[in-house]
């Protein structure tokens, strides 16, 4: 072989052994199937990425979450505006959220970016303490890349094409491996699955009663799992009078059971008690202590 072809193989074997071992572990460790196997814990979970603690679905917040906590999930919602850009917004109007108003799926992204998205949040509604500190509406690539290391939970509301355009942002963001995409609306969900089968969802309510009827009518063995997570409340579990030993039996296929939203300690309490494997709640802070996270 020529001086020079040897010395151009092993510099490209260099750079592949560097690349190799330089990147981060974590950024490995977080795929769904990692969460699976209990490699990477997610018992901890941001609603609206902790809303009640930091402005919701916004970067500022993601940043906050994700830098205090290295094994846990951020929960997000997403729509599309008027132009087809998908943001982070979880009410129709932008009111709750913004110093504006109007319906986000009807206005220009343009517009939205230009809002202010910090403006409502308060903590004790006396201050307002993100107010002009430049806080605006992202977009879903933009919170993905906020926090490149932790796993997400995508839930998809409203407008034109949601789920193409989530499943274009999320493979954008190369975060295949690292996302759960949810929705309340079966046809949504169809239409993402269609999309993006590689990309871990969520059961809807249709998906969850006939597992649920799988179980209970002895076809268990033979049901084959659609989706890698299942959202519930504690008000849904009662409505489907869901026991523990049922739930747990979803978790023995591989299914991931998550909670929403829980705020009182003696829920989170209960819940860990019984190993779920997520909690969504808007105070993080307050379920990393039960946790015993700090």
């Amino acid at each position: 072989m020529p001086e020079r072809s040897f010395s151009v193989t092993a510099q490209r074997i260099s750079l592949l052994i560097t690349a190799v071992f330089l990147v981060p572990l974590s950024s490995w460790s977080q795929t769904v199937d990692s969460i699976i196997e209990g490699n990477f814990s997610i018992r901890l979970g941001g609603h609206r990425s902790g809303r009640l603690e930091w402005p919701e679905n916004t970067v500022t917040a993601i940043r906050a979450f994700s830098d205090r906590w290295k094994q846990a999930l951020i929960e997000v919602d997403v729509q599309t505006t008027a132009d087809g850009k998908l943001i982070l917004l979880h009410d129709l109007d932008v009111e709750s959220v913004t110093n504006g108003s109007g319906v986000a799926m009807l206005m220009q992204f343009e517009a939205l970016r230009a809002l202010d998205a910090g403006w409502q949040f308060t903590r004790d509604r006396k201050e307002y303490p993100y107010r002009g500190q430049g806080v605006v509406i992202p977009t879903l690539q933009e919170a993905l890349a906020a926090a490149p290391d932790h796993p997400f939970l995508i839930e998809m509301k409203d407008g034109a094409e949601v789920a193409k355009a989530t499943a274009a942002a999320i493979r954008e963001a190369c975060a295949e491996q690292r996302c759960f995409v949810a929705t309340v609306n079966p046809v949504t969900l169809a239409e993402f699955k269609s999309e993006a089968p590689e990309i871990a969802t969520c059961y809807d309510v249709l998906d969850a009663a006939e597992a649920i009827a799988a179980m209970r009518n002895g076809a268990w063995d033979s049901y084959t799992p659609p989706h890698r997570m299942f959202v519930l409340s504690l008000e849904l579990q009662k409505q489907f009078d869901l026991s523990w030993e049922e739930l747990r039996r979803f978790q023995e296929r591989g299914i991931l059971l998550c909670f929403f939203t829980v705020n009182r300690e003696d829920e989170m309490k209960h819940l860990e008690s019984h190993g779920v494997d997520c909690i969504l709640t808007d105070y993080p802070a307050r379920l990393a202590a039960v946790l015993g996270y700090e």
